[in-house]
């Protein structure tokens, strides 16, 4: 009651900028938050709210990122480190906002003892999650490694598909045939967008194609993007099938990957590759278990596997338990803290050891604030949305992001990426419009 007070005072003195936010926090501090989302009631407007907030923040946090890179005479900062801080400053704000919902220090810190200390059970099944998570990161890391760009990008958006899998299975939620047909206009569309910001920005040699009955060399000029696309997605479906029936061409393509992992470990980091034509058309080679193309295809499917595992299995308890959203995300901390500090001391040690912050400023720590906003902001999203729903979010901020990315970063409007947006909003439209029958 005292925190809703106090947000109800700083509603009234705020000016616009800050109102959605104090909104969201001081609709999550009710504890009466019915789930029924009827238009016009406090679940509808959670939900939307939290939505609407995730759009905005990732789309500002990309830009961010994106422009942090492109300053001139600057050292990269450390990705590992942006991570460790975020979440130091997410496990601070939760704490400071559990204190203010219970009005006193002490009884703040009582409740964080008894929501973890005393609820251990919960705490330890919110811990295996973040175990997952890193798990489901190191999978990432060594797929974007031993993987084209391109076919990454496509790969790894199979967690779509694994999502709705597990809402089905875990929430026992229903989908109309409709809506899994959104899905995959989701899951074509948003993979357009993303490989032509590859494409874009990782411009690599002509890509050869020879087979049985075509031999020729397709450029990836800009015209010519979604026939690369197209040529992805053949070398995705070999890779995953192997099924020399379809005698899918160019079965030719082989992904060269680094022979060095440890030169490409960055998680933001795509390295440039090349895609070379193969006498022999066998999909068959490339799912060779030596292959790099093996591991960085089992790696990603994996991830997508995670992905979706684990993101339903937190939505189940952030839904079926009392404890606040805030709880969660300290039970969250108590594991990713430890964690990210590990992943950042083995990986960057003679930077840490050097000076960690000799490339902070304000900009960097505004990243900081956005990737912790952003955590606490899909926690509410899967709290009071739904994970799917998560996913088209997401998707929508890239394509914002990438519009604005035309206006400050010279990036280019190509075919592939104007069909990726029409898909996705094509999706947007056929998933809302056609739930499944009660």
């Amino acid at each position: 009651m005292f925190f809703r007070r106090k947000v109800q005072l700083l509603l009234m003195q705020s000016d616009e900028s800050h109102v959605a936010c104090l909104a969201l926090f001081y609709c999550i501090s009710s504890k009466n938050v019915t789930m029924t989302a009827t238009p016009g009631s406090k679940a509808w407007l959670l939900r939307w709210l939290s939505l609407v907030l995730l759009v905005v923040q990732n789309a500002l946090q990309a830009l961010l990122i994106r422009y942090s890179k492109t300053r001139p005479n600057r050292v990269p900062f450390l990705m590992t480190s942006i991570v460790f801080f975020s979440e130091s400053l997410k496990f601070v704000i939760c704490i400071g906002l559990v204190i203010l919902e219970n009005g006193s220090v002490w009884r703040g810190f009582g409740e964080v003892y008894r929501g973890t200390v005393e609820n251990l059970k919960d705490t330890t099944i919110v811990a295996g999650l973040s175990v997952l998570y890193t798990l489901q990161n190191i999978l990432i890391i060594v797929s974007a490694s031993n993987l084209n760009p391109a076919v990454f990008q496509v790969s790894y958006q199979i967690k779509i598909f694994t999502t709705a899998i597990f809402f089905v299975m875990i929430l026992k939620r229903k989908l109309s045939r409709c809506q899994w047909f959104a899905l995959f206009l989701l899951f074509v569309g948003i993979s357009m967008v993303q490989v032509n910001e590859k494409l874009d920005t990782h411009p690599s040699p002509p890509v050869n194609v020879t087979s049985n009955h075509v031999s020729g060399t397709v450029a990836k000029s800009t015209d010519n993007y979604l026939l690369a696309y197209l040529q992805v997605l053949v070398v995705l479906l070999n890779s995953v099938t192997c099924l020399s029936l379809f005698k899918l061409y160019p079965v030719s393509a082989v992904i060269s990957a680094p022979t060095a992992m440890s030169e490409h470990k960055k998680l933001n980091s795509f390295p440039h590759y090349t895609v070379v034509s193969m006498a022999v058309p066998d999909a068959f080679q490339c799912f060779e278990r030596s292959s790099p193309c093996f591991a960085g295809m089992v790696s990603v499917l994996g991830a997508t596997m995670l992905s979706g595992f684990s993101g339903v299995y937190l939505e189940k308890m952030l839904k079926s338990s009392n404890l606040s959203l805030w709880m969660r995300n300290i039970q969250l901390s108590f594991t990713g803290l430890p964690i990210s500090l590990i992943s950042m001391l083995i990986e960057d040690y003679e930077r840490v050891r050097l000076n960690v912050f000799r490339d902070y400023d304000f900009l960097v720590w505004t990243i900081v604030l956005f990737f912790a906003i952003g955590g606490l902001l899909v926690a509410a999203t899967i709290k009071f949305a739904d994970n799917i729903q998560k996913g088209f979010a997401t998707s929508i901020s890239i394509i914002i992001t990438s519009f604005a990315a035309v206006f400050f970063f010279d990036f280019r409007l190509t075919a592939l990426f104007s069909l990726g947006t029409f898909f996705v909003l094509s999706a947007v439209f056929v998933f809302a419009k056609f739930p499944p029958k009660s």
